[in-house]
């Protein structure tokens, strides 16, 4: 088993570093083009700390009322992630959804929380990881699948429900 880890951190290592110096918006040091002002602008140190630990977390166990570090639900999962970058959220994804500012799913940036909704009823969210033309990865713990990193985008499933985003970070 650590045989297995101590490989998978190098691996993810080298996949960061590589994933680092690119110099497109699909990588984690960049944000994608803004539409307002066309330009693109830097992720901060605060965003892919965020985004590495969440990731980091895939594969770990769904168990609900899971607050971490080796099983969640989805809102102890968002909320274990931002806490270990020091920024506190609320517990349950009914009052993330409403935490920071709401902009809306085109605006949705890596660092964003992205709700989901089942009619009016808050049901789920996860951590945008990346965003560019067409796509959304989200890292978020799933019920059946233990936290995972997707395009919600081109699931049918979740891009039904995806609602709007949050921008909890400064």
């Amino acid at each position: 088993m650590q045989f297995n880890l101590f490989y998978s951190m190098i691996i993810f290592s080298a996949i960061t570093l590589v994933a680092c110096n690119r110099q497109s918006n699909t990588g984690l040091n960049t944000r994608p083009q803004a539409k307002q002002s066309g330009q693109q602008q830097t992720i901060d140190q605060t965003t892919k700390s965020l985004i590495t630990l969440a990731q980091q977390k895939e594969g770990s166990r769904y168990k609900y009322g899971g607050t971490g570090p080796r099983t969640f639900d989805c809102s102890g999962f968002t909320q274990y992630v931002f806490s270990q970058t020091g920024i506190e959220i609320p517990r349950r994804s009914v009052d993330q959804a409403s935490a920071g500012k709401k902009i809306s799913v085109d605006a949705a940036l890596p660092g964003d929380l992205l709700v989901f909704k089942k009619g009016r009823k808050v049901q789920h969210i996860g951590i945008v990881v990346r965003s560019a033309q067409g796509e959304l990865w989200v890292t978020h713990a799933s019920t059946s699948r233990g936290v995972i990193t997707e395009n919600v985008l081109s699931s049918p499933y979740w891009k039904s429900r995806i609602r709007f985003a949050r921008r909890v970070l400064p």
